[in-house]
């Protein structure tokens, strides 16, 4: 068996065969599941820790094992986490969702209904092709969930993937794009309060 100090939070233990039948064990064997293994590793941690002055005591081990010919190698490494668990936050990235509509009637009539509700964090475009006009909506499932049955009274939903909003904006006339709820919606809006 050979030890070696690889720096201040790594160390490196090589087990030759013969090393391993004396601990009666494979790397197959080697399990923090089986007893006999967890023994093996802390009689190797101790060993380890009285050859390097590195302490184990009551701290985080990375234990790695890797085989080779003639045995296996065993990379120990401190973790430099204390014991508090750190918390991740998921982050919902925002979906795209495509309206068709067959007239600007429609597509006038969809943005004057979508204009009132909340727009943070809203990005919505607009398309023209032919005598079609497509809405894009980018937004969280929350902001969608009010939108999209709205938008659905007055243009057909189009399914849209990246593949298809490139598509999309390779193919088509873009009329606005970011704001188009806001830029077409406001003078709407005060056509309606006149």
């Amino acid at each position: 068996m050979k030890i070696e100090q690889i720096d201040r939070t790594r160390i490196l233990i090589s087990l030759g065969e013969a090393d391993l039948k004396n601990y009666s064990v494979t790397f197959e064997s080697l399990s923090l599941s089986e007893e006999h293994s967890r023994q093996v590793l802390r009689e190797l941690l101790h060993t380890a820790s009285s050859r390097t002055g590195i302490s184990f005591h009551n701290k985080r081990i990375v234990i790695e094992a890797l085989k080779y010919e003639h045995g296996c190698l065993l990379l120990l490494t401190l973790s430099s986490r204390s014991g508090k668990k750190k918390r991740y936050r998921l982050r919902f990235h925002h979906s795209l969702y495509l309206f068709r509509f067959e007239c600007a009637e429609h597509l006038l009539s969809c943005i004057a209904a979508l204009y009132p509700l909340p727009r943070q964090n809203v990005s919505s475009s607009v398309f023209r092709e032919g005598e079609r006009y497509y809405l894009a909506i980018s937004a969280g499932l929350e902001k969608i969930r009010k939108i999209a049955p709205i938008a659905g009274e007055f243009g057909d939903p189009q399914h849209c993937g990246a593949v298809d909003y490139a598509f999309l904006l390779e193919h088509t006339c873009p009329l606005v794009r970011k704001t188009a709820i806001e830029t077409i919606g406001m003078p709407l809006a005060g056509q309606c309060r006149r």
